[in-house]
């Protein structure tokens, strides 16, 4: 992770699962990462709240199911392992 965040860039990671997107975003988190998670298991209000601190850049990391992933273009992909991939977006 610190070869890719240079502290102002974002970062989204997609998962397999939901499950797989909380779990990595608490393992990120007890390691001092800035992330939250977004997925269909939280109301519009948090997710909404989620997508609005990324933008933001006030926890410049987000992790979603790779659902999330659709109709989204203009990425660079780096595969870390099985579980996660990590986009980095240019123009957020």
């Amino acid at each position: 992770m610190e070869r890719v965040h240079d502290g102002k860039s974002k970062i989204l990671i997609f998962t397999e699962t939901k499950k797989g997107a909380d779990y990595l975003t608490r393992s990120l988190r007890m390691s001092g990462w800035p992330c939250l998670a977004i997925h269909g298991d939280k109301d519009q209000k948090e997710r909404d709240w989620v997508l609005a601190e990324f933008k933001a850049g006030r926890n410049p990391i987000m992790i979603a199911t790779d659902v999330a992933s659709r109709g989204i273009g203009n990425f660079i992909l780096i595969t870390l392992s099985l579980m996660a991939e990590i986009f980095i977006f240019q123009n957020f």
